[in-house]
């Protein structure tokens, strides 16, 4: 059953909602009864530039862009969490109707993204604003939902287009690969297992130690015949738990390479630390070999920015590559410094298969006081 807010919970999650999407430049009109020019908090105009948190309004925008088009991918989700941390530094008046101007409270990371949940699912008097999940794989929706603030406030308010009744992938969402006890959460078969370097086929190093990279790393990716980057890519499957399924997989002693959407468990996309080992892999590769997707119009050699929880490095029937630690279940590095990766979204990536959110919709919540 979806986790809600109480009556007296939901005035305040409007007033801040209300200042977030004036100042995300989502509202035009501001509805409170303290005019702009008096308002103490967020985006009003006695606030001043020496009590205000860094940050603040580039949080708000962000917040506006990432509801805006409810995409279930860790960076976005990730991006709101630390938004989150942010304006829940902010003070705000609680009610849109009062004319106290000292007025103010603040609320923890953790309640503010159950107001962005209730928003989503119950603001509206006729429909609900689903999160997209069609391009999420269970691995990472499942991180999303165990370790971030926004993901678990969306899950626990049934804001996933997967928890829809009736969705194909509700079912499997929610029941397949878990296992469940008296009190606990369900939880994944694949990440109950723990840290699964030290079972990695032809793992080159040592189990549990990351290697840490940086900058660009390089990957063969599939694109469209537009030139957009899809999920297919060159891949390993390096740990099965089932050993004639894991055999499948292999050639010899070492990794068989693959190539399709590497979205499963433990299906992990190949990295390069330089463009002429890429170009050197590519060039063993028979891709006729592979019933390719019928969107893969060309398969060519893309970079990505390195991930700071750190890689392993396997060997393939190609040669070494390195994959993510995350993909092996090793735990996520949580004292990333800000400025080692930018997981800020483009407005390029936050488009995806729902129609954004107009003025009107985001200011339909407070039409009713």
């Amino acid at each position: 059953m979806a986790k809600r807010l109480t009556d007296a919970q939901i005035p305040t999650a409007k007033a801040w909602l209300h200042d977030v999407f004036v100042w995300g430049h989502m509202i035009s009109n501001p509805r409170r009864d303290i005019p702009p020019r008096d308002y103490w908090y967020m985006y009003g105009g006695k606030n001043p530039a020496k009590r205000r948190v860094q940050g603040d309004q580039e949080a708000c925008e962000l917040i506006c862009k990432v509801i805006q088009y409810r995409q279930a991918e860790t960076k976005f989700i990730k991006a709101a969490d630390k938004a989150l941390e942010i304006l829940a530094q902010c003070q705000f008046n609680p009610e849109l109707h009062s004319t106290d101007i000292w007025k103010h409270t603040s609320k923890s990371a953790d309640m503010l993204a159950k107001y962005i949940a209730w928003y989503c699912t119950e603001s509206h008097p006729t429909k609900k604003f689903y999160w997209s999940t069609d391009n999420t794989s269970s691995y990472e929706l499942e991180s999303i939902k165990n370790e971030t603030i926004l993901g678990k406030a969306l899950w626990d308010a049934e804001a996933f287009t997967c928890q829809v009744p009736g969705s194909a992938k509700t079912s499997s969402s929610n029941t397949s690969n878990t296992s469940t006890s008296a009190g606990n959460p369900p939880k994944s078969n694949f990440k109950s297992r723990g840290p699964l370097s030290g079972v990695a086929v032809d793992l080159i190093g040592q189990p549990n130690q990351k290697i840490s990279l940086s900058g660009k790393l390089y990957c063969i990716v599939g694109k469209d015949a537009n030139g957009k980057t899809l999920d297919d890519c060159v891949f390993v499957r390096p740990v099965e738990a089932d050993q004639k399924i894991q055999q499948k997989y292999m050639v010899g002693n070492t990794n068989k390479v693959l190539f399709g959407a590497a979205k499963g468990y433990g299906f992990c996309p190949c990295f390069f630390t330089s463009l002429d080992d890429a170009k050197n892999f590519y060039s063993k590769i028979n891709f006729n070999n592979f019933k390719l997707n019928q969107k893969v119009d060309t398969i060519t050699i893309e970079y990505k920015k390195a991930q700071a929880n750190g890689y392993f490095q396997v060997g393939t029937e190609f040669g070494p590559v390195y994959i993510s630690a995350e993909k092996l279940n090793e735990s996520l590095q949580e004292d990333v410094k800000k400025d080692e990766v930018d997981i800020t979204p483009t407005a390029d990536e936050l488009k995806g298969n729902f129609a954004g959110l107009t003025f009107e919709e985001y200011d339909n919540a407070f039409h009713r006081g």
